[in-house]
């Protein structure tokens, strides 16, 4: 989901993409993009002997592959195909940062330190020539850290490829989809809808989203909440989503108005019912689904993250709150489904927002220009 819009891009550019990626759920979807996938034993976990054997199959990949370029995403898979790029003496090495576990505040002070460490590191010591990064913050970091010079960082502003605006467009949903979409879920048409699109664990705020709308419930009876999303078979976080479906059980006020919609792959739709968009993660390094709600033209209500230091201008396109506020987050609540005109205005804005910077085309001419510069400096 969020490396393939790259992929599709640089292969119409002309470039010869391949996968390197562990086994998962998603792995048919990958495959069925048509580019050649190699699946690897790869754990995203700390400190694991496993790593050792991930090395060796990326290095012999790499060795083979004769590649000009890798890319490599996530902290620890990242690391550790730094080390095979360099014994294989590839040529550019960019990593991808999907956000800095020293911004996290669910982390150990001493992870946080190791992980900081790790980055000095594999940007000092390894072959890493480029940094791609998803927010001002990390961005900013990484050079006060002096990971590497500022000249080889570059902020895309973005969480994957960009969002892809023709597909996460309201005007192309029709009334009869939506019509159909509130009745398989319940929802009457004058109910004010709140929409979430995440992964069901605690670090996305899921409990604190569920208290502030049970305050908003009992002012607003009409208003509903679409929770969509679940776990990935990688997730170390199994226990929230239960506390949060036996959270809603328990409430007579929860119970007929939170719909959990489980993994979905209709997003746009489920967001064209919705009238505003709630994010209240407590670490969002850009925040795809802010973005993506903003092209559909809603207002984001998000807690205090880099994410929506990006994505959202405060009284523009939607409100930041604190994180873990809950009486901020449904007071925020409140105002929006009290006021259409407002919602009205920040969706547009949102979507204005979004053509401008984070479409797909604007984010992949910032990755492409890295490329050409990169591959023109190594010469032939």
């Amino acid at each position: 989901m969020l490396v393939a819009p790259i992929a599709k891009r640089q292969a119409a550019a002309g470039y010869h993409v391949e996968f390197a990626s562990g086994t998962g759920e998603y792995l048919p979807d990958l495959r069925a993009l048509g580019f050649p996938v190699t699946v690897l034993p790869v754990t995203r976990r700390l400190l694991r002997p496993s790593h050792v054997t991930t090395v060796l199959a990326l290095y012999r990949l790499m060795s083979q592959g004769r590649f000009q370029v890798v890319h490599t995403h996530t902290p620890v898979v990242s690391f550790l195909a730094r080390i095979a790029a360099t014994a294989a003496r590839v040529p550019i090495v960019i990593y991808h940062m999907r956000g800095a576990w020293w911004e996290s505040p669910d982390t150990a002070s001493a992870v946080k330190a190791g992980f900081t460490a790790a980055e000095w590191f594999a940007g000092r010591c390894l072959r890493t020539s480029h940094i791609f990064t998803l927010n001002d913050s990390d961005t900013r970091h990484i050079i006060e850290k002096r990971i590497v010079a500022s000249g080889e960082v570059t902020c895309l502003h973005s969480g994957a490829g960009g969002v892809d605006a023709s597909r996460f467009d309201a005007s192309a949903i029709g009334d009869d989809t939506r019509r159909r979409v509130r009745a398989e879920l319940g929802i009457d048409a004058a109910s004010p809808v709140f929409g979430f699109v995440g992964r069901m664990v605690a670090r996305k705020g899921i409990l604190e989203l569920a208290d502030a709308f049970e305050r908003v419930a009992r002012e607003i009876d009409s208003a509903r909440l679409i929770m969509v999303g679940g776990l990935l078979a990688s997730e170390r976080d199994r226990d929230t989503l239960t506390a949060l479906e036996q959270k809603v059980a328990a409430s007579d006020v929860l119970r007929d108005r939170v719909v959990l919609t489980g993994m979905r792959k209709d997003v746009p739709e489920l967001l064209a019912v919705c009238d505003v968009a709630v994010v209240p993660s407590r670490f969002e390094p850009f925040g795809m689904t802010m973005a993506e709600a903003g092209s559909m033209g809603l207002p984001v209500i998000a807690a205090d993250t880099q994410g929506a230091r990006e994505v959202i201008v405060p009284g523009s396109n939607g409100t930041i709150v604190p994180v873990g506020d809950v009486d901020a987050l449904s007071d925020a609540m409140l105002t929006l489904a009290r006021a259409p005109d407002l919602r009205r205005a920040q969706g547009e804005a949102g979507r204005r927002r979004v053509l401008e910077h984070f479409d797909e085309p604007v984010i992949q001419a910032r990755i492409e220009a890295v490329y050409r510069r990169l591959l023109a400096a190594a010469g032939p």
